[in-house]
């Protein structure tokens, strides 16, 4: 403190199990009538959070995801701004526990007619397709035992997903991460990486090429220029040299 040399003691209210709790819910006020339109809470009851709310482009519409205290329960939820009526266009509700930490991944397509879902529902972290406007599976994208581990960008136009996933190698250790690129429709599998090692891999501008550099702690760093268009190698770009490190008596790592 800017009066004194010791801290000053202060206190902060944290909220523990049995305290009552606020209640975060949207609002929809009409500005023209000022009038406020009631939501109805009842798909979202017990909220550990909500996200931030999300006008569709009809303007009729606004969408939020809602995360159930506890972890089970973790929906997307539509507001008619209308009425006030709710619906959960998806609705996941675990017997364990819905992990939303750096797992989850959403993007409405065409104002939310379609929407890619990730979802462990099946034991293993992939993406689902989504019918908009009658919150049913129309297809899952990713299948497999392996993991989706993030995506990078959708293709609207030509229906492509660009993603990171592990475990689809055998032989590789599963958690290395690999690149890849599927069709909305699941078909279309490419791989983008294949060498023994965890990948991050980059684009050119115009994705005609990319450099996918590659590395293992029993490996130093190798770095590749690639053609988008057939994976076929340009030129390898550069390679680590631990000759000097090792001279010293250091050793790798053993896996």
């Amino acid at each position: 403190p800017e009066d004194q040399v010791q801290p000053k003691h202060s206190t902060y209210l944290y909220a523990k199990p049995g305290d009552r709790l606020d209640k975060e819910v949207p609002v929809i006020l009409d500005v023209e009538s000022k009038r406020q339109i009631i939501v109805d809470d009842s798909l979202f009851p017990n909220a550990y959070s909500l996200s931030d709310l999300e006008w569709r482009d009809d303007g009729r519409h606004v969408v939020f995801e809602y995360n159930q205290r506890g972890h089970q329960v973790y929906r997307v939820i539509e507001i008619d701004v209308e009425t006030g009526d709710t619906r959960a266009v998806i609705s996941e509700e675990p017997e364990t526990f819905f992990d939303y930490s750096n797992k989850t991944f959403r993007q409405d397509i065409d104002d939310g007619r379609e929407i890619i879902w990730m979802s462990e529902r099946d034991g293993w972290n992939h993406l689902y397709l989504y019918e908009g406007a009658t919150g049913t599976v129309k297809n899952q994208i990713t299948r497999g035992d392996w993991v989706v581990r993030g995506v990078d960008s959708v293709d609207v136009d030509e229906r492509q997903i660009w993603f990171r996933a592990s475990g689809m190698n055998p032989d590789h250790d599963p958690y290395f991460v690999h690149h890849y690129r599927i069709d909305f429709d699941g078909t279309g599998l490419v791989a983008f990486t294949e060498a023994n090692g965890t990948h991050e891999v980059t684009f050119s501008p115009d994705g005609r090429f990319y450099v996918d550099q590659w590395s293992r702690v029993d490996l130093p760093p190798v770095a590749q220029l690639r053609r988008t268009d057939d994976r076929s190698l340009v030129m390898e770009l550069e390679r680590g040299d631990a000759s000097a490190l090792l001279a010293t008596g250091w050793r790798f790592p053993e896996v």
